[in-house]
């Protein structure tokens, strides 16, 4: 039974020697050899497939094994049974020769072969060198022939028995694209473990995102994303709590950095993408570092206060803002500002409703660019302002302003006037005059398209109306009637000088017309544009009248009276005037008369009246006119015409005559008394003595 068991547990070792054995090898002549193979060192068992070893015995016979497996991590075994003689043992590892050796075998042997092969670890970085690529390919050739394709562990590193020489890496394949080929490199048996550094176009990039300041930004507000060709890398990633976010063995390409902040709108949460950046991942962006680094800063700012104003940058009341960013705030505006705890520094959409008790509601959309604590908003609700000024312009309470829209309908009194719209408006300017009432100055169609200060220049003159006949002498008691722009007509009295009142005109044509004895005398067109006397010649003549009597001579103290007699034989009475010494009543100032046909004159002179005629000349200026009186002399008191006076003188005659002829015959009395007596019988008169003797 036990003769058994050995028998049994020697059948393997039987067979495995019969096996190995030489063909016509007599077993009574054969000797067992045992052959360690190892690398150079001894450290490295070459096994497996590659590892062959041919025995050619002194005939040149060869026999080759194969597929040897490692005895243990340093040796691989070879265990043959061998006829007795003297044997070439030639150790092949990846088809290439490696070992050569003579032995003589008559006993059982067992001998160690160091190959010239060398361990080659290869070490497959990124381009900084930092950190494996797992999982790469390594494909090698040797003198045109390829050493075979070997796969990285996760550490980025493989381990490869090689023979010495020349190699050349075809190529190393990292997630499907070449990141290294064409790199040679030499084995030698200079070191047990031979290590070959490879930096492959894989790199990395790091991205720090802080504020404006230098401060890394609220992780839970940021997201990172890596793109290439428009396809999502990595991410979306957070930073870390120091702002940082790489993104490790990336290959050489160009890359897209995406970056989301995320900002809450009434408690909703969006996100907007702040930046957005091509970056190149190459041996000249890397240099001589690990890392493409990129420093991106969220242009954050903090409470940030948008103010809501006109276009003169004023605070207005009744605003919300309703959108920012295309999203919904619905905040209103107190005082014109709202507050919000951040935002970013950009661009933003806003809508704004503005509630006006002219306008109504309004709505405003645009953008602004928010870069500060503080955005103004300006609407383009503008400020119009008058500016009246002149010569001698009143003060500006006399005034009142009032601006009216399209329509007429009043938009305001009181300027500044604010918050217009663009469009049209009318503009209407009043001067309250204590002396001339309520004047229209201005009354004009503007556009506002702007704020603007709009000038009105209007000046005033200090005038006053001075009338003059046509050889500038004064015309007194003469009435000047100003129509005003107001439609009011203003009513002056000249003094003794011809002159009205000082009193205050704004610049501007003016309908002036001069009336004198109820008579017209001036109608004008004036432009008054100056201070001062304003001379208007009147339409007048002076009559110089001159009276004399029969002889020619000059009478004193006739009082004369003048009139005119109009065509509907209407009489204007002119006035009265004396004659001088000179016999000479001057008639100033005498209207011409539109329709006047001829001058009536009465001159009494001493209790008689005389009267006299002539046409009127309208065209003369000064006017002659010499009377002459039927008179020749006064006689106590009463003038005498030349009949008169004659008569007078014939009758003196007379008398003398007959006081003559009496007084001769006094003598005679009876002839006296008959000649009476007849006398008073002619008379008819009581018969009286006459001379009582």
């Amino acid at each position: 039974m036990k003769l058994r068991v050995v028998l049994i547990a020697l059948l393997p070792i039987l067979t495995l020697l019969i096996t190995n054995s030489p063909m016509g090898v007599d077993a009574q002549a054969s000797a067992n050899l045992q052959i360690f193979i190892s690398d150079h060192c001894g450290k490295h068992a070459p096994s497996g497939a590659n590892l062959k070893v041919n025995i050619i015995n002194s005939n040149g016979t060869p026999h080759t094994y194969g597929n040897i497996d490692a005895y243990n991590d340093t040796h691989s075994l070879l265990n043959v049974t061998l006829a007795e003689g003297n044997y070439t043992v030639e150790v092949m590892w990846m088809d290439v020769p490696v070992a050569r050796t003579q032995i003589t075998l008559v006993n059982n042997t067992t001998i160690t072969i160091l190959t010239e092969t060398t361990l080659v670890k290869f070490r497959i970085r990124d381009y900084g060198g930092d950190k494996g690529l797992g999982d790469a390919i390594l494909r090698l050739s040797r003198e045109g022939k390829d050493m075979g394709t070997y796969s990285t562990n996760s550490k980025g590193e493989v381990e490869v028995l090689l023979p010495y020489g020349d190699y050349i890496i075809e190529e190393i394949k990292w997630r499907g694209r070449t990141v290294l080929e064409d790199r040679s490199f030499s084995v030698d048996g200079s070191r047990c473990i031979q290590t070959v550094n490879l930096k492959c176009r894989v790199g990395g990039i790091r991205v720090l995102i802080t504020d404006e300041g230098g401060i890394p930004v609220d992780r839970d507000k940021v997201k990172v994303t890596l793109l290439r060709y428009d396809r999502v890398i990595e991410g979306p990633v957070q930073p870390t709590e120091y702002g940082y976010v790489t993104f490790d063995l990336l290959l050489f390409d160009y890359y897209t950095i995406i970056v989301d902040f995320r900002v809450h709108w009434n408690g909703k949460s969006s996100e907007l993408e702040v930046y957005r950046k091509s970056i190149e991942l190459s041996e000249e962006a890397l240099g001589d570092r690990s890392y493409v680094e990129e420093h991106i800063v969220i242009p954050l700012i903090k409470n940030v206060e948008i103010h809501i104003t006109d276009s003169e940058g004023q605070l207005l009341d009744n605003v919300e803002l309703r959108a920012i960013a295309g999203q919904y705030v619905s905040r209103p505006a107190p005082r014109g500002v709202v507050r919000f705890g951040y935002l970013l520094k950009r661009s933003y959409s806003y809508e704004i409703v503005w509630n006006s008790k002219i306008w109504g509601t309004r709505l405003f959309k645009g953008t602004i660019e928010v870069n500060s604590t503080v955005v103004n908003i300006r609407l383009p609700l503008y400020t119009l302002r008058v500016d009246l000024r002149g010569d001698r312009c009143p003060e500006i309470e006399e005034f009142s302003i009032k601006l009216y829209d399209e329509n007429w309908k009043l938009i305001g009194d009181t300027q500044p006037f604010k918050t217009l719209l663009k469009g049209t408006y009318h503009l209407k300017i009043v001067w309250h005059s204590e002396e001339l009432g309520n004047i229209t100055l201005v009354k004009k169609t503007i556009e506002i398209e702007k704020s603007y200060t709009l000038p009105v220049e209007y000046d005033f003159y200090r005038v006053s109306f001075k009338i003059v006949d046509p050889s500038e002498q004064p015309i007194s008691n003469s009435t000047v009637n100003i129509v005003l722009p107001n439609e009011r007509v203003l009513v002056l009295e000249t003094d003794h000088e011809g002159k009205t009142k000082y009193l205050l005109l704004p610049k501007g044509a003016y309908h002036i017309t001069v009336k004198y004895r109820g008579v017209i005398i001036h109608d004008q067109d004036l432009e008054v544009n100056s201070d001062g006397v304003i001379s208007l010649i009147g339409m007048v003549q002076d009559l110089i009248l001159k009276v004399v009597n029969r002889l020619g001579n000059t009478i004193q103290g006739a009082r004369v009276k003048l009139m005119i007699e109009l065509a509907d034989g209407t009489l204007k009475e002119i006035g009265e005037e004396y004659t001088d010494i000179s016999g000479i009543a001057v008639f100033k100032c005498i209207p011409r008369y539109a329709r006047a046909e001829k001058y009536i004159l009465i001159v009494n002179y001493q209790g008689r009246e005389y009267s006299f005629t002539k046409p009127f000349l309208a065209d003369e200026t000064t006017v002659e006119w010499k009377v002459s009186l039927d008179v020749v002399v006064v006689l106590f008191g009463n003038p005498l015409s030349l009949l008169e006076f004659l008569l007078l003188v014939s009758t003196c005659l007379v008398v003398g005559v007959i006081s003559i002829v009496v007084i001769l015959r006094l003598r005679r009395k009876r002839e006296f008394e008959t000649i009476f007596e007849e006398y008073a019988r002619r008379r008819r008169k009581p018969k009286r003595r006459l001379i009582p003797w």
